[in-house]
């Protein structure tokens, strides 16, 4: 069974997460292993989805993860703001932090010479090539968008102010300018860093691809003008004194911090994006106007909010930092349903990327049992398999008997598989045989996917039952050759059944070797 869906919408969109899933086949699984009133926890709430799905269904929601960021996420999610209420209030607090920026992003109309609003600004990556000349990223691939890479003897220099994209009431579409020394002077305006803002450094693996460029600090990740305008709205917004007002606008402050730095992606012949998670800073970028992104999201989050709390009920969400196997205050017993979409090992470094939000915010998440796969952090996937299977184990004793558990997963590594695999056949629950996986689809697809017609990446969808009486299977160990063999024979299976498409193929092996094939089974 297929679960298509489509990464747009108000809720959707009211703040972005390195692996947020859809909200309505949640829905499903709650609706079809629960009844109303019952508990829903999930261990890895990441952005809050399961929250919210809980509450629009009206079941009461436990809510875990070890990164404070994704609780701050979560509770902005979860929280009934009053928003038909207060939103006369609520426009005026947000009118009042974004005052004194509108000159920051006001440019001269080169058609009619009056003041216009700057829709964002395009800025480039500045080299030196192998001659000792200047090399203008923009220049060359603005022309050219498939130039070829740099030399690996270039230096970076600098980033450069290089266009301006405009709205003017002298013309209805938007007009582009080359920046003049005003322009200049107000894209490196720092005028408000007298206030806080983050100089936290990077850590691990993932910043590592930002260091030929000097950024080396979590400020070192925006324009002058975006971080100078970042310190003034935060200092702001700190001083109102409503706490229900505050946590939405810090909810909306924090939505904006990747669409606000250098890592927005100007392309012209696709839309602009961040790419999602990894810190990349891409040769031309899209620097952003603060204003705008402000204001778009607080309609943004104002109305998806309005969505999630349209009827009212009185349902619970109650919301722990903790790592997924030592969950405390949570009664063994207690648990109706787990939906749980657990990190996929090596895919995304959580801790890496999640400092931008936390430095901004001024917190800080205890990595030491973060369930990732990471060289740089000494974390290998045996440790790994090992914090999931405690989990598992957790879980177990928080579920009431007969109660079920989905688990989302994801790894385009099939060998991977075969750790994710013992780890299911050590638990103690039953697993729900299906003869056809469930999958959740996007329709979402990138430019090069839409180009090439390739499908776009799924999840596996898997179900579980505590039951006493099931004992489980023997686990019988194999070595990765031998893995890699049975992996051979089963694509090979999968074409004779006509399966040509790699996502089609991933699917029938990986339901093949969860489900179909018993470990000792695995002399085929």
């Amino acid at each position: 069974m297929d679960f298509e869906y489509k990464k747009s919408g108000p809720i959707f969109n009211m703040h972005s997460y390195w692996t947020k899933q859809p909200i309505d086949p949640i829905k499903f699984f709650i609706k079809k292993y629960t009844k109303e009133n019952d508990t829903v926890l999930d261990p890895f709430c990441g952005s809050g989805m399961t929250g919210i799905a809980s509450i629009m269904t009206n079941r009461n929601a436990i809510l875990n993860d070890l990164s404070n960021l994704a609780i701050h996420i979560s509770k902005g999610y979860c929280t009934d703001f009053n928003i038909k209420k207060d939103i006369k209030k609520l426009e005026k607090i947000k009118n009042n932090l974004l005052k004194d920026l509108d000159t920051l992003y006001t440019t001269v109309c080169h058609t009619c010479q009056k003041n216009a609003k700057i829709n964002f600004s395009i800025v480039s990556q500045i080299w030196h090539n192998d001659k000792g000349k200047e090399e203008d990223r923009g220049g060359i691939l603005l022309k050219n968008v498939g130039a070829e890479p740099f030399k690996k003897d270039n230096h970076f220099k600098k980033f450069r102010l290089i266009k301006i994209c405009f709205s003017c009431s002298c013309k209805k579409e938007k007009q582009y300018k080359k920046p003049d020394e005003i322009d200049i002077m107000r894209w490196n305006n720092n005028k408000y860093t007298k206030y806080e803002y983050p100089i936290d450094a990077f850590f691990g693996q993932e910043p590592k691809r930002n260091e030929k460029l000097g950024v080396k600090k979590v400020y070192q990740l925006y324009s002058k003008r975006n971080l100078s305008s970042l310190a003034l709205i935060l200092n702001k917004i700190k001083k109102i004194k409503n706490t229900k007002h505050k946590n939405l606008f810090l909810f909306i402050f924090s939505s904006i911090l990747f669409n606000s730095s250098l890592m927005s992606r100007y392309r012209s012949y696709e839309n602009t994006s961040i790419k999602m998670g990894t810190l990349y800073i891409p040769p031309i970028i899209k620097d952003t106007n603060v204003i705008n992104n402000f204001e778009n999201k607080f309609k943004i989050i104002t109305r998806g909010n309005k969505e999630i709390f349209d009827n009212e009920n009185k349902t619970k969400v109650n919301f722990y930092t903790n790592s997924a196997h030592t969950i405390k205050n949570v009664k063994a017993g207690s648990v109706d349903y787990v939906y749980m979409d657990p990190p996929y090992s090596d895919i995304i470094n959580y801790s890496e990327l999640n400092i931008v939000y936390e430095s901004w915010l001024n917190m800080k998440s205890n990595n030491q049992y973060e369930m990732i796969v990471n060289k740089a952090a000494n974390k290998d996937i045996k440790k790994y398999s090992n914090i999931f299977e405690k989990t598992l184990e957790k879980i177990y004793t928080l579920l009431k008997k007969n109660g079920h558990i989905t688990i989302v997963f994801h790894h385009p590594k099939i060998n991977h598989w075969k750790y994710i695999q013992n780890v299911f056949i050590k638990s103690k629950f039953k697993p729900i045989i299906t003869n056809v996986p469930t999958r959740l689809i996007s329709n979402n697809k990138t430019a090069s996917q839409l180009k090439t017609q390739k499908k776009s990446q799924c999840f596996l969808v898997f179900n579980f039952q505590k039951n006493p009486n099931y004992s489980g299977v023997q686990l019988i160990d194999k070595n990765d050759d031998d893995y890699a063999e049975i992996i051979k024979k089963l694509k090979k299976e999968a074409i004779k059944l006509g399966y040509k498409g790699e996502a089609d193929k991933y699917d029938f092996i990986i339901n093949k070797i969860l489900f179909k094939y018993k470990i000792k089974d695995f002399n085929v």
